[in-house]
Formats: structure tokens, C-alpha cells, sequence
């Protein structure tokens, strides 16, 4: 798996909203999770398979914006 099919990812903002890796300067913090089943579903109205999920959030820094 890839870094954007599976797992987490974080990415960190500063207040212009340019990606930064300077601690100091993160105003917001993405954050992706991705999964998939161990092994097949079987779900009613569904094609039998195995089967993706995410969510994604964004999380201000206080006092940083």
C-alpha cells in the first residue's frame, strides 16, 4: 500500500495555509485515515469485496491563526 491508499497521514500548515515542517509555525493539521478490510464483505444491496474507507479532519492550532 501506498502512503495514500491506506494508513495515516498528517500534513501541518502555517497560517497562510502553505505546508510547513517549522513547529513554530503550524496553525492547522490535516489529518487522513484510511483502511480496508482484512477480507471480503458480504453486504446485502453490495457486490461481495473488499472495501475502502476514510475520514478527514482538520485541526486548528489555538492561537495560531
Amino acid at each position: 500500500s501506498t502512503p495514500d491508499t491506506s494508513g495515516i497521514r498528517m500534513t501541518y500548515f502555517d497560517s497562510t495555509g502553505l505546508a510547513t515542517a517549522t513547529p513554530k509555525s503550524v496553525a492547522r493539521i490535516n489529518i487522513v485515515l484510511r483502511g480496508q478490510t482484512r477480507g471480503y464483505l458480504n453486504i446485502t444491496g453490495l457486490k461481495r469485496g473488499v472495501y475502502t474507507d476514510s475520514v478527514r479532519m482538520d485541526i486548528a492550532v489555538r492561537n495560531r491563526s
